[in-house]
């Protein structure tokens, strides 16, 4: 798209490019990762154990280009990957949390890394943990 004015003999062009959101498309702003289900105390917020609930919570970027809303799991899309350290390298899950947006951590991934890739339609964002996943109680310990 550009735009053009002319006034007399004068004629100014935008020269700056415009990004236009595609319609039930959003532009992410913010996005982290919360336990659902767990310990949700101070000294663990940080510490994600098997049988515990994991998800993300994203947020809107509004047009003053700060946080807006919090978006809906149906409005977005999630993408779930694994590594043996916080720098990765990252492969998507080839289970069926692969595409959830929450789900129980599997014992399976005791001593790794998740990291989740959120995409809005216009951006993608991606939210990870600090440590790596601990082993835990059996997932009705923490219901």
């Amino acid at each position: 798209m550009s735009v053009s004015a002319t006034a007399g003999d004068n004629t100014v062009e935008a020269t700056t490019a415009v990004a236009v959101k595609a319609a039930g498309s959003h532009e992410l702003f913010l996005t982290y990762l919360k336990k659902v289900v767990g310990n949700q105390s101070d000294d663990a917020r940080f510490v994600y154990k098997s049988g515990e609930k994991i998800g993300v919570t994203a947020f809107e970027k509004t047009a003053a280009g700060t946080k807006g809303a919090e978006l809906a799991s149906d409005q977005l899309t999630y993408t779930w990957q694994i590594a043996d350290n916080a720098q990765g390298p990252f492969t998507t899950l080839t289970d069926e949390n692969a595409h959830r947006p929450s789900f129980v951590i599997s014992q399976k991934y005791v001593g790794k890394y998740l990291k989740c890739i959120v995409d809005g339609g216009y951006n993608t964002d991606y939210a990870s943990t600090r440590n790596a996943i601990v082993k835990g109680e059996d997932a009705k310990a923490y219901t």
